[in-house]
């Protein structure tokens, strides 16, 4: 009898033990199973914190994430306008390379990103949240910055604020009104979508940038002096909404199409290319509000082929046109009034007629193209001044009614076999025709009027 006690204690002992121990591997599956849910995974695959926000792997990219785990506001020095209720952020003291603005601060909006306030730093990724109205002059200059998402509610973007940066690819939201000097310049941009709304693309704007495409939005008024110089851009259309175009906007970018709409009254200087010229430029569209073609504007644009111009033209000034080798052909619009000195000198046009409306035509303006063989001349002129058709291929051309003097070396070193003198002309000047090869019946017509006129 105390043996079989003894052994019903021993067993009891043991089923006891067994119990305990199953009862404590059973709580620790409890407890992995609760961690698995509690995490958003299973038990097999338990979810962390590392997981969720693991860097991105050497050599890659870091893409921001719109997300809500803002940066801690300990990262940043800010300043509380008492005014306004509004945080503006003076610097980014954090060691992080991937930075989430918070929208609020102290329960306060964030509206704005002080003058240099990431210079300097490591950041590489950024997300500018709602809330923010405006990025600060130099705000991101020369920061390794590559990744970028602007907020909804920026308004402006100041002189700089990106000027420098490693930023390829941005997306300007409809919010914005205005990019000020030299903010996104000497980046390897190569893909910008602007808002909307932009009005101003401020001076070197996208200058030294790698930029082959830029769609200007219907919003734009005004494009800044160098705004797109230096960059890879094509082509360019610009639309009725601009109204002021600086100079050198598109200074030495490999434009081979321009078109400018009818907004614009005045053709900035060196607006495709230096002083020197432009060898890629083939084709322009002037639109309706330009009543002048500046002095030397298209000098030695030597690629160019077709010009439109508006129905405003009143002038066409001094050398606009000279050493366009490439130009063969050009229509003149009605409504013009002068054609400067040397305005298609060394041209290669076949031919050209004179608008009606056309009153002076000014000394050597077509000089110099030798494939001209045929001209029509208007009944607004009544002369033409020295060297106008000299050295060209004219061999005939007929002299309205309406024209009293031919000027010295009008014609000089022209081909020139028959000419039809209007009723008009009482005036010859010295070596007007010098060079010609007309027969004995018109020379005399011709010395009757001035016997140096064919020496």
């Amino acid at each position: 009898m105390k043996k079989i006690t003894k052994i019903t204690k021993i067993t009891l002992t043991v089923l006891l033990a067994v119990t305990m121990l199953l009862t404590v591997v059973a709580c620790g599956n409890s407890s992995g199973s609760n961690g698995g849910r509690d995490g958003g995974g299973n038990s097999d695959s338990p979810s962390t914190e590392s997981d969720s926000t693991s860097a991105p792997q050497s050599g890659s990219t870091p893409t921001p994430q719109s997300n809500n785990r803002f940066s801690p506001v300990k990262d940043f020095e800010f300043i509380l306008d008492e005014s306004t209720n509004e945080v503006r952020i003076i610097k980014y003291v954090g060691s992080e390379s991937e930075v989430h603005i918070p929208d609020k601060i102290e329960d306060n909006p964030v509206t704005l990103i002080g003058d240099s306030a990431f210079k300097g730093t490591s950041v590489i990724s950024i997300i500018i949240p709602d809330n923010v109205i405006t990025i600060g002059t130099s705000a991101f200059e020369n920061t390794a910055l590559m990744n970028m998402i602007l907020g909804n509610t920026v308004i402006t973007i100041e002189n700089k604020a990106f000027q420098g940066t490693q930023l390829t690819n941005v997306t300007i939201p409809d919010s914005v009104t205005t990019l000020g000097m030299y903010a996104f310049s000497d980046t390897p941009l190569t893909n910008v979508m602007l808002g909307s709304n932009v009005a101003v693309i401020d001076g070197y704007a996208f200058s030294n940038t790698q930029l082959t495409d830029i769609s200007i939005p219907d919003s734009a008024t005004t494009i800044g002096e160098g705004a797109f110089s230096f960059t890879l851009l094509t082509s360019i259309t610009i639309p009725d909404s601009v109204t002021t175009i600086g100079v050198q906007a598109f200074y030495n970018a490999p434009i081979t199409y321009a078109s400018i709409g009818n907004g614009v009254t005045t053709l900035p200087r060196e607006m495709f290319g230096s002083h020197l010229g432009n060898d890629v430029l083939s084709e322009i569209i002037l639109g309706n509000g330009i009543t002048e073609i500046p002095d030397s504007v298209f000098y030695n644009f030597s690629a160019l082929t077709k010009v439109t111009f508006g129905n405003s033209v009143k002038t066409i000034g001094d050398g606009a046109f000279n050493h366009t080798s490439s130009l063969t052909e050009i229509t003149l619009p009605d409504g013009l009034e002068t054609i400067g000195r040397s305005a298609f000198t060394l041209s290669s046009l076949k031919s050209i007629v004179i608008p009606d409306s056309v009153k002076t035509i000014e000394q050597v303006a077509f000089s110099g193209n030798y494939s001209l063989t045929d001209v029509t001349l208007g009944k607004g002129l009544t002369s033409i001044e020295p060297g106008v058709f000299s050295y060209t291929g004219l061999t005939s051309i007929e002299i309205p009614d309406n024209i009293t003097l031919i000027s010295h070396g009008a014609f000089t070193e022209t081909p020139l076999t028959f000419i039809n003198l209007g009723a008009g002309v009482t005036q010859i000047g010295a070596g007007a025709f010098y060079g010609s090869q007309f027969p004995d019946d018109i020379r005399d017509i011709i010395s009757a009027l001035n016997s140096a006129a064919l020496r």
